[in-house]
């Protein structure tokens, strides 16, 4: 019974080691996964958020020249190019 007992004591420990490294090193892999995916998720996010501006910028600049061609047709209009052109 005490040989049991004293084998329990001395392997006690170090399975309660060998579960809390096992559980330390899950924890880990599980925090750099996370980490890894944030990480993916930020830079999606700032890919998404440039596209979306350069898309917004390149409209805006369209806009303006097609704004900027139509006045300077207006500019250029003789009355009855304006007439014909109603």
């Amino acid at each position: 019974m005490t040989l049991i007992f004293k084998f329990i004591v001395l392997i006690g420990p170090a399975v309660g080691i060998v579960v809390i490294l096992t559980i330390i090193t899950i924890a880990k892999i599980i925090v750099s996964i996370i980490v890894i995916i944030i990480i993916i998720i930020i830079i999606v996010v700032v890919v998404v958020v440039a596209i979306i501006t350069i898309i917004i910028i390149i409209m805006i600049t369209v806009m303006n020249m097609r704004d900027g061609v139509l006045t300077f047709e207006r500019q250029h209009m003789t009355k009855r190019d304006v007439a014909n052109h109603k």
